[in-house]
């Protein structure tokens, strides 16, 4: 009867994939993944596996009503210090491709960096932020629909200034 249970919540999990398209398909992250599988290679470093992911995708996707979806987080640890920031700039940009613009670029003194590429998607805007802090790197792909996001922030600030 356990064993049941699990076969049926793992079926549920699947099917909400498949139903609220969380990523599922691949359609869009196709040029995040090359670039994850780029940045492994040229610096040796695995990227570390991120447990139900696909929750935490499906639940900002549900508490923004579709304001953000397709949330992808990776983690490199130990990646190393990165010597040539333009050979690494462009393995980005190659792998995410010309339709990808660089909209902000922050760089620390200490040498962490903060990059934001954004690309227009229909009446979605595409997401990649990468944050290069010494020794790890983090990359994470979303989606965003302006137009949810921000009917979503107007009725949490509503509600805030009622209380």
């Amino acid at each position: 009867m356990r064993r049941l249970g699990g076969l049926l919540l793992i079926a549920v999990g699947v099917a909400l994939l498949v139903v609220t398209n969380v990523d599922a398909s691949g359609r869009n992250s196709k040029s995040f993944d090359a670039m994850v599988t780029a940045l492994s290679a040229r610096y040796g470093v695995q990227p570390k596996k991120i447990p139900l992911m696909w929750m935490v995708s499906l639940c900002a996707r549900g508490a923004t009503h579709g304001g953000v979806r397709g949330m992808r987080i990776v983690q490199f640890e130990h990646f190393g210090t990165v010597a040539d920031r333009d050979e690494f700039d462009a393995i980005v940009q190659s792998r995410l491709g010309a339709d990808w613009t660089p909209t902000v670029r922050e760089r620390e003194s200490n040498g962490e960096e903060s990059l934001v590429y954004t690309r227009e998607a229909g009446r979605l805007t595409e997401f990649v932020v990468i944050d290069l802090d010494h020794n790890e790197l983090d990359l994470v792909r979303m989606e965003m629909n302006p137009q949810q996001l921000a009917q979503w922030i107007n009725q949490r600030e509503r509600v805030a200034t009622h209380d």
